[in-house]
């Protein structure tokens, strides 16, 4: 991912800590511009986080080890939890 696209990343990551049915919206909607791999693993943490009122570290460390981490031979993945859960950590 380049430097835009981890800002961009950055910005989902408050989204779905504060802003959560925002995010399903645009999920839903198919709005986000971003690359493949992040809306793939955004609408896994998502549904993991179900009625959940805000999405937490839990929830996307649960979905990058149950779905994504035997897949990620280029890190792609494990970059994407790293900059989410640094957001929620804010």
């Amino acid at each position: 991912m380049n430097n835009a696209e981890i800002r961009q990343l950055r910005v989902l990551g408050g989204m779905m800590s504060s802003q959560k049915n925002r995010v399903n919206d645009l999920l839903a909607h198919d709005r986000l511009q971003m690359p493949s791999e992040v809306i793939t693993f955004s609408k896994a943490v998502m549904a993991e986080a179900g009625l959940a009122k805000r999405v937490n570290s839990a929830h996307i460390n649960t979905v990058y080890e149950r779905n994504f981490v035997a897949h990620d031979n280029d890190g792609e993945y494990a970059l994407i939890v790293t900059v989410l859960n640094n957001e929620l950590s804010k």
